[in-house]
């Protein structure tokens, strides 16, 4: 059986249970070595009015981007960024001392929350971490998801608060878990119609107004979609699994069409 990362994600002190009143919230932890998911809290609501958050400004100088060239094909790794070196050094047990390439494949879990470098995914080096299964991305300005494309290992990943607005390289990570969007320029989510075995998705404060690919991730338990255009929760009737559902600050209206499922909370704005 893969290996399964235990993650929650933090959500706003005040909220009203449209359904059962309960004062369960999902909680991040951030652990490298337990491949638990560092997430910060959302912020709170202040209008009923949906605001995507942008990374950077739009008078902000463009990221510096890595030349695209060959890959090195060296026995030894070369890392450009120390926070990246010190993860993998930890995860491999080789504090000192040249890493094989090859021992790339044995890494198993990556959190880079604390890297400077990011705005960038060196294609290079992620074409070797064809085993990770936990992968967790520092804030900032990265916006190309395409090196992830090959890690089909892939079960928790963190994009939140960068600048990623494609996630179609991600389709076809069929054994993603758990999967946090939030406060990115993400709007279209067509990509997650794949991932079959998801069970926590956050997609707060992002331009995402349709829900409809979320109708086929019949496994998801937790939903987020706070801060959001999302108006119609018509799409998720059928998500029978579903536990937790926070649409504070979203345009959701009519909770209906979701309040046949058995167990359901459904979390709104107060104060």
């Amino acid at each position: 059986m893969a290996m399964r990362f235990v993650l929650r994600w933090l959500v706003p002190a005040s909220l009203v249970v449209l359904s059962v009143a309960c004062d369960e919230k999902p909680i991040a932890t951030a652990n490298a070595d337990s491949a638990s998911l560092a997430a910060s809290a959302a912020p709170p609501v202040e209008a009923s009015v949906p605001a995507a958050s942008a990374v950077s400004s739009a008078d902000a100088a463009p990221p510096q981007k890595r030349k695209a060239g060959p890959c090195a094909h060296d026995a030894t790794v070369a890392f450009d960024d120390p926070t990246f070196e010190t993860v993998a050094r930890r995860q491999l047990q080789r504090p000192t001392g040249p890493i094989a390439r090859a021992d790339l494949h044995k890494i198993k879990t990556l959190d880079l929350a604390q890297a400077k470098t990011d705005d960038w995914l060196d294609p290079c080096m992620y074409a070797d971490l064809t085993a990770v299964k936990g992968l967790y991305l520092a804030a900032g300005t990265l916006d190309d998801v395409t090196p992830l494309k090959g890690l089909t290992q892939l079960e928790s990943l963190r994009l939140a608060s960068t600048a990623v607005k494609d996630i179609s390289p991600l389709q076809g990570l069929g054994k993603m878990d758990r999967l946090d969007l939030s406060h990115t320029p993400v709007e279209d989510i067509s990509a997650i119609a794949s991932m079959a075995n998801l069970t926590e998705l956050q997609l707060d404060d992002t331009m995402v107004g349709d829900v409809t690919p979320l109708s086929k991730t019949r496994q998801l338990e937790m939903l987020s979609i706070q801060n959001t255009r999302i108006a119609d929760l018509g799409p998720l009737r059928g998500l029978t699994k579903l536990k937790k559902l926070y649409i504070a600050g979203s345009l959701v209206k009519d909770i209906s069409p979701v309040q046949g499922i058995p167990g359901l909370k459904i979390f709104q704005v107060a104060n």
